[in-house]
């Protein structure tokens, strides 16, 4: 599982570079609709009026990370009413500080993500102390 497990890490470190530069392909999905959106529903092309843009550009899970010394902590929202926000900053001492959230009112527990998310944890590192050295 190592082998797998380091192959779709340095797939995610392509893509977060090019978030990082803004290129992420979704931000400039959005911007385009944005700007056809201004000339009337009529001057929207098809790609954004077909169902299936709808379910690309919704985000039940929405993360952002920060890697600051100057931070320690902080918040980030869900972008959908059924939704989570996970926010996580890289600490200066190694540690990573990780913030669920959800509307008080949707349906999800946060509680219960964060048990998930630290099993999963556990897994991966369990996959990567029992490689060979």
């Amino acid at each position: 599982l190592l082998p797998l497990l380091a192959r779709a890490a340095r797939a995610h470190a392509v893509t977060v570079g090019w978030c990082q530069a803004g290129c992420g392909h979704e931000r400039h999905l959005q911007a385009l609709r944005h700007l056809a959106a201004e000339g009337g529903p009529a001057h929207l092309p098809g790609l954004f009026t077909d169902p299936a843009w709808a379910l690309h550009a919704r985000s039940v899970l929405s993360t952002s990370c920060l890697r600051s010394d100057a931070v320690t902590g902080f918040g980030f929202g869900p972008v959908v009413p059924d939704g989570y926000g996970v926010g996580y900053v890289y600490a200066a001492d190694g540690t990573v500080v990780v913030n669920v959230t959800s509307f008080a009112e949707g349906p999800r527990d946060c509680e219960r993500y964060l048990e998930g998310f630290l099993d999963a944890l556990g897994i991966i590192g369990r996959v990567v102390d029992a490689a060979p050295q």
